[in-house]
């Protein structure tokens, strides 16, 4: 084989050798990266659910129900005698059941976890898909 062309298939092998360790060291490294934030988000989650227990709780709860797998929206109420008309199904939390009920949505969308989509004086929120995911694992 002629040296010249032998050289060039050597350096052409190894810029595709150079080119594939690149890619998979990279995957690799984000595989690693997104168990460590997913590690990360599980455990602020769970100092979350220790803030609040019982609305996260409820929460579940309603989540869990064969009709309501599909809902992602949620208001706040001062309470139960406040009527709240909507074209479009919705999870209610109450201010008198929850203590600083506000803060606590505030905390959790601080954390990424629900959406303020308020649109007029009710606070309404969406919940996100990272925020149903971690709260069916409680």
């Amino acid at each position: 084989m002629n040296p010249l062309l032998s050289h060039i298939l050597a350096l052409i092998v190894g810029i595709i050798s150079g080119a594939l360790g690149q890619f998979y060291a990279t995957k690799f490294t984000e595989k690693r990266q997104n168990k460590e934030a997913l590690k990360i988000r599980k455990k602020q989650f769970q100092i979350l659910l220790e803030k609040m227990p019982n609305l996260l709780k409820e929460m579940k709860e309603d989540l869990s129900s064969d009709n309501n797998q599909i809902i992602r929206e949620f208001i706040i109420l001062p309470n139960k005698h406040v009527i709240f008309n909507s074209t479009k199904k919705r999870f209610v939390y109450y201010e008198e059941e929850y203590e600083n009920l506000k803060e606590k949505i505030d905390i959790l969308e601080n954390q990424h976890f629900v959406v303020d989509i308020t649109n007029g004086n009710t606070s309404l929120y969406r919940m996100s898909e990272e925020f149903i995911r971690l709260i069916n694992e409680i």
